[in-house]
């Protein structure tokens, strides 16, 4: 099963702090169990930029891929967390819809 998505919201759309779980979690319904989600996301120091897009640290990132089984992970760095930035690095998240045994933390993939 193929599924492509580029944005969660357009302008216009009312403001949801948890739009991104939303939609995360709508993924989940459209993908057939067992079906592969290649996520890139922008990471760095924690940030939501206005009506705009958020940019996730580590505590936003281990929530929004917690349901989950990340099978790869390229492009994460320890450092991309102390970028301070506007435009950040968006490393691309290999998942699998499955239910993780263990829920995805950052630090398991030594960053």
């Amino acid at each position: 099963q193929y599924c492509h998505s580029t944005h969660v919201c357009v302008p216009g759309d009312p403001l949801n702090p948890f739009g991104d779980l939303a939609a995360m979690r709508e993924m989940e319904e459209v993908l057939a169990e067992g079906g592969i989600l290649l996520l890139a996301i922008p990471v760095a120091s924690p940030a939501l930029v206005w009506n705009c897009h958020r940019i996730y640290g580590r505590e936003r990132l281990n929530k929004i891929l917690e349901r989950w089984t990340v099978l790869q992970v390229h492009g994460l760095t320890e450092g991309i967390f102390k970028q301070m930035t506007f435009v950040p690095f968006q490393p691309l998240f290999v998942l699998e819809n499955t239910r993780p045994q263990v829920p995805f933390n950052v630090s398991d993939f030594g960053v």
